[in-house]
């Protein structure tokens, strides 16, 4: 049973609630019928009087107690929904959906009431129905632990009906959707089947979160496609030639650097511990803006290459770009870059089986030679399940869509927030 909220117990009420507590329901049940005699127009003794009668298995005079109850408050969801639940008890399932209704009219998200009306619906056979108010009940609720202990066991049932009804019309969606793949291609409908996936609420949505600056306006993608970057076409023919200089530089073991650390004020034995786990590393031509001129110099076709595109420009923090590694085993947790203003881009150079990489709903394996471009803003990891070493060249561009005024006023906010503090402004990157 729900209890409703009727107001400070007074000493009589609070005499039979101790005597109900200790185990004298006898005593409790008298004091309980004295007070509600003595005080008609208190709900309290009314209440406990139900409870104390659904206890003892009688349900007739659980049902008279919260008549009277409700008589005295009829606008309160919780007597509404328990006297119908006892109309349920014994299948008379329309007076426990009009008690249902007029619960929900009072107090819409009472969520109690709408899982027993889920139950009363599929009782009737109103499958569709029944399903629709399930799930309206059970994201109500939230938690599972705000459920009451006695309506549990319903609360699970009700997740099953609410998967089994999600995969019947995801069925349908996609039956419906299978001409359009036919004629267009399913690439061409991948957006439409992320759509859906968030709508039955086996995806999330993944909107794009920079940990600092976040531009409005801007298109919201996870990955862009190679042909929507036209100078990628040289990139990719210098891939042998990148591949080389960075097996020379791995050879001789110089200029490699542990990608984290300068993460996010680590302390030493911090990023030390992270780094083990993540097992990244990274030979640096740019970072946070500044050009490593001796690894460009070892590199001089990779430094070519970066100079012929269009990198973006902020001061103390870009461009970025570098010999991206990760160890078999390695696994980039989720995470969000610093800025919605800016597109990463990979070349793979060294990619052996069971590598790939997730951008919001969509993942993607690297294949060497071709450009995979996203949005690293949106939540996204990498991850290495071979036993081999995996080698991406990384570096970054201008997100479409911005003006060159804009472009000029992105590095000068950035500028000016770290000139400012540049320990703790919070609204750079950090």
């Amino acid at each position: 049973m729900h209890t409703p909220q009727f107001g400070q117990q007074r000493d009589p009420l609070a005499r039979a609630d101790e005597l109900f507590r200790a185990g004298r329901v006898r005593e409790a049940q008298a004091l309980y019928q004295q007070i509600s005699r003595a005080q008609p127009g208190n709900v309290r003794p009314l209440h406990a009087l139900a409870v104390l009668a659904v206890g003892q298995g009688d349900r007739a005079a659980a049902r008279k107690w919260f008549r009277k109850a409700i008589d005295v408050a009829p606008r309160e969801p919780a007597l509404l929904a328990d006297l119908a639940s006892l109309h349920l008890q014994d299948n008379e399932h329309e007076q426990a959906l009009k008690l249902l209704d007029r619960a929900l009219e009072v107090q819409p998200e009472f969520f109690p009431a709408k899982i027993y009306r889920g139950h009363v619906l599929e009782q009737l056979g109103r499958q569709r129905e029944a399903a629709l108010a399930y799930s309206e009940g059970l994201t109500e609720a939230g938690s599972p632990d705000r459920i009451p202990p006695e309506m549990r066991q319903l609360a699970e049932h009700a997740r099953g009906v609410v998967m089994r009804y999600r995969e019947q019309l995801q069925r349908y969606v996609e039956s419906r959707l299978s001409g359009l793949k036919q004629r267009h291609g399913e690439a061409s409908l991948a957006r439409i089947d992320e759509a859906l996936g968030i709508r039955m609420g086996h995806l999330k949505r993944m909107p794009q979160a920079p940990r600092a600056t976040f531009m409005p306006g801007m298109s919201e993608r996870t990955f862009y496609e190679r042909e929507e970057f036209p100078w990628l076409a040289e990139v990719e023919a210098r891939t042998d030639d990148i591949r080389q200089e960075f097996l020379k530089v791995l050879e001789e073991d110089v200029g490699f650097d542990v990608y984290l650390s300068r993460t996010h004020g680590l302390g030493a034995d911090q990023t030390r511990d992270l780094q083990s786990k993540v097992r990244w590393s990274a030979y640096h031509f740019f970072r946070d803006g500044e050009r490593y001129e001796e690894n460009c110099a070892r590199c001089p076709i990779t430094a070519s290459v970066l100079q012929k595109i269009p990198l973006p420009s902020i001061p103390g923090k870009s461009p970025e770009a570098f010999y991206s590694l990760l160890q078999p085993g390695g696994h980039i947790m989720p995470h969000h870059g610093p800025t919605n203003t800016r597109l990463v881009i990979h070349l793979p150079l060294i990619v052996p089986e069971s590598c790939g990489i997730r951008v919001g709903n969509a993942t993607r394996e690297w294949v060497e030679g071709e450009c995979l471009i996203f949005d690293d803003s949106i939540e996204h990891e990498a991850w290495n399940r071979s036993d081999k070493l995996r080698v991406v060249f990384i570096f970054e561009t201008w997100a479409p869509g911005l003006s060159d005024a804009e472009k000029e006023g992105i590095g000068t906010m950035v500028g000016a927030l770290e000139e400012f503090d540049p320990d703790k402004t919070p609204l750079a990157d950090d």
